[in-house]
Formats: C-alpha cells, structure tokens, sequence
C-alpha cells in the first residue's frame, strides 16, 4: 500500500469516525464531560460556541434547534476556564 493510498484511508476512516451518531453527545453531557459539570453553565458553554473558543467541527445545530457536541473532539479539551 502507498503512502498515497494509506492517507486517503486513515481520512476515510476520520470523516467516518466524524458522522457516526455515536460520537455526538447533548449539551448536558458535554457539560459533565467537561470539569465535570462544576463552574460551566448551559449558557456559558454557548457563549463558548458563538465566540468560537470551541474547536472546529466541536459542535453543530439540528435541525429542530438542539446542540450537539463531538465527544471525541472534547475529549482533548479536558477543562474549559470558568467566566
């Protein structure tokens, strides 16, 4: 296999790993996965995502207004400063 080939395969596999709905956690659980839920507010993670100190691709909309967040990508955040 070339190194042509491998990089489109591991890219494959990341925009996979990126829409598989099991990455994709709610608002509340990203707030527990982060500082454990202490010091960060529904609100104050928002205003994180319009001022855009979240990492890109972190976060996205449905269609019916909820937010949704990419476990995986959090993960690396592992503490957000208090406001």
């Amino acid at each position: 296999m070339s190194i042509a080939q491998r990089k489109k395969l591991i890219s494959r596999r990341a925009s996979l790993a990126l829409f598989d709905p099991a990455n994709w956690i709610t608002l509340d659980e990203a707030r527990k996965l982060l500082n454990g839920g202490k010091g960060i507010t529904a609100k104050s993670m928002m205003n994180r995502v319009y001022a855009g100190t979240l990492p890109d691709g972190c976060w996205r909309k449905s269609m019916r207004g909820n937010y949704f967040f990419h476990k995986p990508s959090l993960m690396g955040l592992t503490t957000i400063q208090h406001e």
